[in-house]
């Protein structure tokens, strides 16, 4: 009986965390055939750029029809300060990354279908698109290429997020918490897990 109950449980945490592309329970929202920008990195963490008005019709943002690009950018960048989006990079069909991101609209010499990353991400996307010739280049030298990127929200529900967040002190202290609650409650918990197991005796 009680392996009925805790081996479907089971199964649903391990297809949940398997399900990582589908986690969000929204649809990709994409930019194709996009350049890295040729001056290369911005100086954000866990961030991509993209033009404020092109990221104001994909993301369908209100009140922002008549903005200037520049004002554009200003609201999109406190609307979208604190979330983090699921982001993909395909080069050809093929992904070259898969990462959280934060997304920052740009308005400065950026173009409707330029990009910028941070350069850890950028890192990452010159080492694994098809182009040689820029994978040991500067931070400062955009990625050689044409790449479609995709990206959708993040659920506040989404575990694997928390666990693996891309801010370090809010990672460490989730993992810090987890620990000291294992510590205070954990021999509680597996005496009662224990005791479901335990066949009565008569």
């Amino acid at each position: 009986m009680m392996i009925a109950v805790v081996a479907p449980l089971i199964g649903a945490v391990v297809h949940f965390f398997r399900r990582h592309k589908d986690i969000s329970g929204k649809s990709w929202r994409q930019y194709q055939r996009m350049k890295s920008h040729k001056r290369g990195a911005v100086n954000y963490p866990s961030t991509l750029m993209l033009n404020a008005h092109t990221l104001r019709d994909v993301l369908n943002e209100p009140g922002l029809s008549d903005t200037t690009v520049r004002e554009a950018a200003g609201v999109l960048n406190e609307r979208l300060k604190d979330k983090y989006f699921l982001v993909q990079s395909r080069e050809g069909g093929k992904e070259l990354f898969r990462k959280e991101l934060k997304i920052r609209a740009g308005w400065m010499t950026l173009g409707p279908q330029l990009f910028r990353t941070d350069p850890e991400t950028l890192k990452i996307l010159k080492s694994k698109s098809v182009s040689d010739a820029d994978d040991e280049t500067e931070d400062n030298q955009g990625a050689i290429g044409e790449f479609d990127i995709f990206f959708r929200p993040i659920a506040n529900w989404d575990v694997r997020h928390w666990l693996n967040h891309p801010s370090r002190e809010v990672r460490i202290g989730i993992w810090v918490a987890m620990f000291a609650t294992a510590l205070e409650f954990g021999p509680e918990l597996a005496e009662f897990i224990r005791a479901l197991f335990t066949t009565p005796s008569r």
